[in-house]
């Protein structure tokens, strides 16, 4: 049950940093075009 619930919270801590770095992304992607000069 221990090992379930761990691997259950394995799964959501990989969701989480995925998503996480996705949005950093986007938001450094923004960034740099919103600083290029057009």
């Amino acid at each position: 049950m221990i090992c379930g619930d761990s691997h259950a919270l394995l799964r959501i801590y990989e969701m989480i940093v995925l998503i996480f770095f996705k949005v950093l992304g986007q938001a450094l992607i923004l960034l740099f075009i919103d600083s290029c000069p057009t």
